[in-house]
């Protein structure tokens, strides 16, 4: 349903795109959350309304879930206990397969916002959203990743994540595909 709304307010066809999931899956050790999944195989990589990047697989440049969950358990290494996460993520820690729950990013924006999943080993699709701005405190939203993103780009009143004051007419800007990454 979500997806179908966001499908209709950028005005685009979706693309059906294969995604190796089991290897996302795998490496993470966890499923994700379907609607993400229908959203990626539906745009691809790309950006909304020039602000929003979801994290989708990306075999080429650019962002991708993987490349970015890596980087966020290499960044909590550093200084993450069981006891005690790392200041970037804290209260939380990042997902990891010997962690009841922990972050898993799908989203960053050219604001610095980070958008993440509280995961765990129960139902990806009900999992909720955690946002923020960089360097402010974390906002949980009981909500799919496609009413997120749809909320996101047409609902004013999505405070303080809403750009649909700013870019009335959502749209999606596909990553341009290098030679040999398609």
């Amino acid at each position: 349903m979500w997806i179908d709304q966001l499908l209709s307010a950028v005005r685009w066809q979706p693309l059906e795109l294969p995604m190796n999931w089991a290897r996302v899956e795998g490496e993470l050790g966890v499923a994700l959350p379907s609607d993400y999944k229908r959203l990626c195989e539906s745009f691809g990589p790309g950006e909304f309304s020039g602000y929003l990047d979801v994290l989708c697989v990306n075999e080429g440049p650019g962002p991708d879930i993987l490349k970015q969950w890596r980087a966020c358990v290499d960044a909590a290494a550093y200084r993450e206990t069981p006891e005690r996460p790392h200041p970037l993520f804290a209260p939380y820690q990042i997902f990891e397969r010997d962690r009841p729950a922990g972050l898993i990013p799908w989203g960053v924006t050219q604001t610095e916002c980070e958008f993440h999943w509280l995961a765990n080993s129960g139902d990806p699709d009900k999992w909720p959203i955690i946002a923020r701005f960089v360097d402010s405190d974390w906002d949980r939203f009981d909500s799919s990743t496609g009413e997120f993103v749809v909320r996101v780009l047409t609902d004013s009143e999505f405070r303080p994540y809403s750009v649909a004051g700013i870019f009335p007419e959502p749209y999606f800007q596909p990553l341009p595909q290098l030679p040999g990454s398609a």
